[in-house]
């Protein structure tokens, strides 16, 4: 049987007793913004009932202290999960996903807000009309640490239906985390989705986007319903801050060749796939060759293990010769 039709069985019959809706809310030492961020939940207008799920990798800031008050205040609406370790940042979201009990999940940071109070209420109606639908998302705001909107950046999306081909071969994202809207794939998985704590250490957006789509497709709404915060300074903690002590070339590489290799794994190959997958492994040996270094080469061989399996790495980076070759006439 088709995994979409279990799923949605499955979820129909876990409808009546359980929420509609799970917002999914991730923070980690975000006193500063979390208040921004709760408001902008408890605004949402909807003829539903939702939870909030909220994990607090443990904090060393107030922002613990700030949600108890918020739960103390809306007694059954908040599940906290608060950290005694780190358990890092992509650990930290698959777990609060794990503990969702609602029929869809939305997604939320604690340094971004939602902006439209009708959000969630059109998303899901969205999804009960069009079950062909794995997950929606929409257009968003960029706003700066003090909430201000920064001029000339946005989150463009395309409208309507986005798919697989436009994750793997244009290497396009549908939305930012804080505008996804999707179906529990959580809750009696069909597949194993710990790929998301264990693709990358900080980014799951990428790897939560690549199962939804293994799944189905998503829709797009083109009205920005969302601000996402972009503040790029050491002592954040957030991916653009952290980003700035990355090596982002070899992330990407390894980032890639783990989410192919679990999608084959899961669903089997395809010829887009594969393609894909050598694509990474050529460009895992250009990033080594541009900067040969002991982190590049680990990752080289990593890459080329994930994909292809064991065996001497120095035919394998011969064979991907050729294919260099014929991308850089072609560029």
């Amino acid at each position: 049987m088709d995994d979409r039709i279990i799923l949605d069985r499955q979820l129909k019959q876990a409808a009546e007793k359980e929420p509609m809706v799970s917002v999914a809310l991730v923070t980690y030492k975000h006193e500063a913004y979390i208040r921004e961020a709760l408001d902008s939940i408890l605004m949402q207008q909807v003829d539903f009932s939702y939870e909030i799920v909220v994990g607090d990798d443990c904090s060393p800031d107030g922002t613990q202290d700030i949600l108890r008050e918020y739960a103390g205040r809306y007694p059954g609406r908040f599940l906290l999960l608060l950290r005694e370790k780190n358990l890092g940042a992509t650990a930290n979201s698959y777990d609060i996903k794990c503990h969702c009990k609602g029929r869809y999940i939305a997604q939320l940071e604690g340094d971004d807000f939602w902006t439209d109070p009708h959000k969630l209420q059109r998303q899901v109606d969205f999804l009960e009309a069009h079950p062909e639908y794995i997950g929606t998302a929409h257009m968003h705001h960029v706003v700066d640490e003090n909430s201000r909107p920064i001029e000339g950046l946005s989150g463009y999306c395309e409208p309507g239906r986005f798919t697989m081909k436009d994750y793997l071969v244009e290497g396009n994202l549908p939305g930012q985390t804080a505008t996804l809207v999707y179906r529990n794939i959580y809750k009696n998985p069909l597949h194993d989705y710990s790929i998301e704590a264990k693709a990358h250490d900080f980014r799951s957006d990428v790897t939560v986007t690549l199962i939804l789509l293994s799944l189905g497709d998503i829709y797009t709404f083109t009205d920005s319903m969302s601000s996402r915060r972009l503040v790029r300074k050491v002592g954040e903690t957030n991916w653009n801050s952290v980003s700035i002590t990355r090596d982002l070339q070899v992330d990407e590489c390894l980032l890639s060749a783990r989410l192919l290799c679990w999608r084959r794994k899961e669903f089997g190959p395809t010829k887009e796939g594969n393609a894909r997958m050598r694509m990474w492994q050529e460009n895992a040996l250009i990033v080594f060759l541009k900067h040969p270094c002991k982190r590049r080469r680990e990752a080289l061989k990593e890459v080329i293990r994930e994909i292809s399996g064991p065996g001497f790495l120095l035919f394998r980076c011969l064979s991907l010769v050729p294919g260099m070759i014929k991308r850089k006439l072609k560029g």
